[in-house]
């Protein structure tokens, strides 16, 4: 069966959905294991909004501490050149072989996020 539909709206809708679902993943993580201070919704909201920087995410929860900012950019010289690699990758296979670049996309994001989730959990540690 050919696939008609234009392969930028297909990246899109893939990206949004992972997004979606880490991004609530990282606002329940958040919500329950942040200090409850006055600025507690706030600092959820931020965190759950900057879940996009993936490995960041956990130095993004707790305002960028030491502790959790060099976590976070350790997780990140692992994350984004796995990233880089995976999406780069998408641009040299071949059309005919469509289902394996669709893989890669959605594998490298997942990979991304999931870094992501890790430095929140060591950010409510």
């Amino acid at each position: 069966m050919k696939d008609n539909t234009n392969p930028w709206q297909w990246y899109l809708k893939s990206f949004l959905c992972i997004y979606i679902i880490f991004s609530g993943i990282i606002a329940f993580v958040a919500y329950t294991g942040l200090d409850k201070r006055p600025e507690h919704t706030v600092l959820v909201i931020k965190t759950t909004l900057c879940s996009i920087s993936g490995p960041m995410a956990g130095a993004i929860a707790r305002d960028c501490q030491s502790c959790c900012l060099k976590f976070c950019q350790d997780m990140l010289k692992k994350a984004l050149p796995i990233l880089l690699l995976g999406l780069t990758v998408c641009f040299f296979i071949p059309p005919s072989k469509r289902w394996l670049e669709r893989t890669v996309w959605v594998l490298s994001w997942i990979i991304w996020f999931f870094f992501g989730l890790i430095s929140m959990l060591h950010a409510i540690s």
